[in-house]
């Protein structure tokens, strides 16, 4: 049966929303990391040919001596490990099979016994030539001599250089050793760090060694005939104006028959194959010689074939120059990527030779202090920079490799010990960095002297940007600005999802943002569905995280968070009901190294509305000493100092209603009041140094029967005031007036501590660290207690007890903390609560925003997205008698009288009536959109209109 229903009314069609779930299992950080194999792997790298190079990464790990196999495709899996006795280095494709890696050791059992290099082919089979001179080998290098498929392997290190051939086609090493004779300066044959045999293509070619003896470093020529059993030094050329210096890299570059010599205090010379040799640059981070195909194999008579190659190189500034010709030095292209580079000291790269693409991999960083550590790549055809990684803060011993594989891959110590991959397709999520005041970027601006204050609306190119190319501290100001300004005093507000007044969003001066595309994640992220994976490097020890959202937006550490004070402790659980204050501000990070400040700040997460007075406080992040195992004074982020000289306090009193001071008294209720604090002098008062106390003038203002002020003597009554005596007892007094009860506690300079005061019922107690110091009765009168003084933090009210140090992290509550939750407050140095960020779902953005999160590394994200689906009803109606006859063709016939179809006679009596089995919905045009199928063929009946429901998604 076919018909065309049209014209729908609106009233015809219902939309009937419902969501559904799509899983992105495993999805991947913008890097992967994987976990430790062993412990100190020196090279990581792919083999260029030979079939092997789809399946497997090979690693080089001195501490166990072995080669490792790894199986990208399973998180870099071990699949194979060859154990080598004394194993030194090896170099990678090497042989003109390029399917062999050339591995040098040392007989540590026998150190008089010679070095032995092996050739190994991708899938561990084996052969090996023992040195008869050299004891201790630094570098291997090899040549092909002839078109047979014979190779000379050289060697070279303590003792001097031998050869032996080996055979391509049988796989064996002939036993042809050569040796080296004819060294004007005998003492060179003990000090060999460094040699390249690639230009010695023929009889009359030559290799290159370089030697390092006490203070002098010399280039060394060899020559010799391929059928004879000695290299003959034949030139020789002192180096460098730092004598001694040991060599980084050796390259010979075909095009223009030269040695490129790399020392590692950055000087790069040219070497002539006769030995001679000359200062090119100086400065120099790395040198790569690109094996890509740009132009075909150069073949000449006689020669086995030689690849055109280009010489690339990278500067310790992050200029990178592309194609270098040193005779006259020029570049085709000069790659600017000093915004990423400089001020970082450990500079790295390598290039994929053989991929087409030719990309150079550049990896900037250190290990000493918090500049951002970075990854990005450079394409040697366009001269375009990729989006650079930013890494995060002291990471720095990457060692990179990609010869011919579809990524970089390295490892580094400072990632806990695990393989990083930097792919080169568009990445699942974007990760990139928000920071109120970067690094700046550029090499004639001091990091420790200049910063970048968000206020200034001045932007220059070096400063530190983000992955996708915006600047850092603007990234930060839009995040402020839409999703943690004045969050607390404006709760009505919803963007960014989720429960608002549930969550706990807070944003120090920076951030990791994690950002996943809408066509990735659909409609929004679905609540609860987060899981974050990573490692947290703090107190001294590497902890495996987990990171969950709790349905509100909140992310937080799953199954507890390793305690900064105490590595053995997992903190779990939240403090989340009775506070009623909190202090300092929020954002006190804007102020973070400006000398001492003084502002107004309404913030206040509790429940009464106050408004906070800080008078000549300086704000410092202070770092630990050895980082980026963090000490628990780094999690505190940007920390208000105290000074007494400078008079420094937080006066907070009420915004609008006068009332709100008595609400802080408690009266006769109960109430806890923490603080993280950390002294750096002895009160020199004798009365002490104010932590924190409620009182006012000597005389206070009120308003008598008639409206009229008046003026009136306040007493010293107090319910609460917290000091730190001359001899190191913290106090926690109450006052009456006719009683003082108190309780204290000792502790020491310059440590940081945390305290925690309770009045509970006629009880007074105090802990420190989270052990109770003591417990004592409370006033009689615990109203008496009472007045209408402001708190203030840090002084007294006449400027006179300042204390001198670190107090932050205030916090009252208007109940008693378990036992438990003090714990959490002490773990937590006061945050109370393993948050560590927040996840936007409507905007597919997650971001760790908590001063733990600078100690994290990010390894996996896995989500569920959401999308609505509509589901569309279209009523339709069938009349009583239409569509009572089939145009099926088969039961038509052609009448030749009439020239025409026409309809078989069984099919015209009132009894033939044909069943409904499909429905079309078609457009204007005639178009067929949909096509709905019943489930049973259904008889139409002949008196009545049916009417048939389609129901369709969308």
């Amino acid at each position: 049966m076919a018909g065309v229903f049209k014209n729908l009314d609106a009233s015809d069609i219902r939309l009937t929303p419902f969501q559904t779930h799509k899983k992105w299992t495993d999805v991947t950080c913008y890097t992967n990391y994987y976990t430790s194999v062993n412990s100190n792997p020196i090279q990581v790298s792919g083999i260029p040919a030979g079939g092997f190079t789809q399946d497997s990464v090979y690693s080089v790990d001195v501490s166990s001596s072995s080669i490792l196999k790894l199986r990208p495709s399973e998180d870099y899996e071990i699949v194979g490990n060859l154990s080598v006795l004394g194993l030194l280095g090896a170099k990678f494709g090497a042989s003109m099979a390029q399917d062999r890696i050339i591995a040098y050791s040392e007989d540590i059992p026998h150190p008089s016994i010679p070095s032995v290099v092996s050739m190994i082919k991708g899938d561990f089979t084996l052969q090996t030539y023992t040195s008869s001179i050299v004891t201790k080998p630094y570098d291997v290098s090899y040549t092909q001599t002839n078109n047979q498929g014979e190779s000379l392997i050289f060697i070279a290190g303590t003792g001097g250089i031998s050869a032996d051939t080996f055979d391509e086609n049988t796989q064996q090493f002939l036993g042809f050793e050569q040796t080296i004779s004819g060294l004007g300066n005998p003492s060179l044959t003990s000090s060999f760090y460094a040699i390249n045999a690639e230009g010695k293509a023929t009889d009359s070619d030559r290799i290159i060694a370089i030697s390092v003896t006490g203070s002098n470093a010399y280039a060394v020529s060899f020559s010799g005939n391929f059928s004879a059993n000695t290299l003959v030094a034949a030139g020789s050329s002192s180096l460098g104006s730092n004598p001694g210096v040991l060599p980084k890299t050796l390259l010979y570059n075909f095009n223009q028959d030269l040695y490129f010599l790399l020392m590692q205090d950055g000087y790069l010379y040219g070497v002539k194959p006769n030995g001679s040799s000359s200062l090119l640059e100086s400065n120099i981070a790395d040198i790569l010689q690109d094996r890509a195909n740009r132009e075909p194999y150069l073949i000449g008579f006689g020669t086995p074939p030689l690849r055109s190659t280009q010489i690339h190189i990278v500067y310790q500034s992050g200029q990178v120059g592309l194609n270098y010709i040193a005779t006259p030095a020029s570049f085709e292209k000069i790659v600017d990527a000093r915004q990423y580079v400089a001020k970082k000291p450990i500079v790295k790269a390598t290039i994929q030779i053989n991929n087409p693409s030719g990309s150079i991999g550049v990896f900037a960083g250190t290990t000493t202090d918090s500049q951002d550590s970075i990854f990005f790549t450079i394409n040697p055809y366009t001269y375009e920079i990729s989006n650079p990684i930013h890494m995060g803060s002291t990471k720095g011993d990457l060692r990179i490799s990609g010869e011919n594989m579809q990524a970089f891959v390295g490892f580094s110590s400072s990632y806990n010990n695990r393989f990083v991959e930097f792919r080169l397709e568009d990445l699942t999520f974007q990760q990139y960095k928000a920071d109120y005041n970067p690094q700046p970027s550029h090499p004639s601006y001091d990091p420790l002297n200049t910063l970048f204050d968000e206020g200034n609306p001045t932007f220059q190119y070096f400063e530190p940007k983000t992955a996708n190319d915006k600047f850092q501290r603007v990234v930060h100001k839009s995040l402020n600005h839409l999703f943690y300004e004045n969050f607390y005093n404006n709760t009505k507000a919803t963007f960014g999802g989720g429960n608002i007044n549930t969550q706990d969003r807070f944003l120090e001066d920076q951030a990791q943002v994690f950002s996943l595309a809408q066509s990735k994640f659909g409609q929004s992220i679905q609540q609860g569905s987060i899981i974050i994976e990573g490692t947290y490097t703090i107190s001294q020890s590497n902890t495996a995280v987990t990171i969950v959202d709790d349905l509100y937006g909140n992310l937080y550490v799953s199954g507890g968070f390793v305690s900064p004070v105490d590595g053995t402790t997992l903190v779990s659980g939240a403090i989340t009901s009775g506070i009623a204050g909190e202090w300092p501000t929020l954002d006190i990070y804007k102020y973070n190294g400006k000398g001492p400040i003084s502002f107004t700040s309404s913030y206040n997460k509790g429940n009464w509305q106050m408004q906070s007075n800080y008078s000549n406080i300086v704000f410092t992040n202070i770092k630990g000493l050895s980082p980026p195992l963090a000490q628990p004074i780094d999690l505190l982020g940007v920390v208000p100092t105290f000074s007494a000289s400078l008079s420094s306090s937080i006066v907070i009193q009420p915004n609008v209603v006068q009332e709100y001071k008595q609400n802080y008294n408690f009266e006769n209720g109960d109430f806890t009041i923490t603080a993280m604090i950390r002294p750096t002098t002895v009160p020199t008062n004798a009365t002490g140094s104010v932590i924190i106390v409620k009182e006012g003038p000597e005389e206070d203002t009120a308003i008598d029967i008639n409206g009229n002020p008046y003026t009136y003597f306040a007493d010293n009554r107090t319910p609460y005031h917290i000091y730190l005596t001359p001899s190191m007892n913290v106090v926690f007094e109450r006052n009456n007036i006719l009683e003082q009860p108190k309780v204290s506690g000792s502790i020491v300079l310059n440590q940081l501590v945390h305290l925690t005061a309770i009045k509970t019922g006629s009880q007074m107690q105090l802990y420190i660290n989270g052990v109770l110091q003591g417990t004592t009765l409370d006033a009689n009168l615990s109203r008496g207690c009472s007045n209408r003084g402001n708190i203030i933090i840090g002084n007294s009210f006449r400027k006179d007890r300042g204390f001198d140090g670190v107090i932050d992290n205030i916090k009252i509550y208007k109940r008693v903390l378990t036992s438990a939750e003090i714990a959490i407050s002490r773990h937590t140095l006061g945050q109370n609560n393993t948050v560590v960020g927040t996840v936007f779902y409507n905007q597919g953005m997650m971001v760790l925003g908590s001063v733990a999160s600078r100690y994290m590394d990010i390894t996996r994200i896995t989500l569920r997205g959401t999308h609505t689906i509509y589901e569309k009803e279209v009523s339709c109606t069938i009349g009583a008698g239409d569509f009572n006859r089939s145009n099926n063709p088969s039961l038509q016939f052609y009448n030749s009288y009439t020239n025409q179809f026409e309809f078989r006679p069984f099919t015209t009596g009132s009894s033939f009536k044909p069943y409904v089995t499909s429905i079309g919905l078609y457009d204007d045009q005639n178009r067929l959109l949909i096509v709905a199928k019943l489930s049973s063929p259904m008889k139409l009946p002949n008196n009545v209109d049916t009417t048939i429901i389609l129901k369709y998604d969308t």
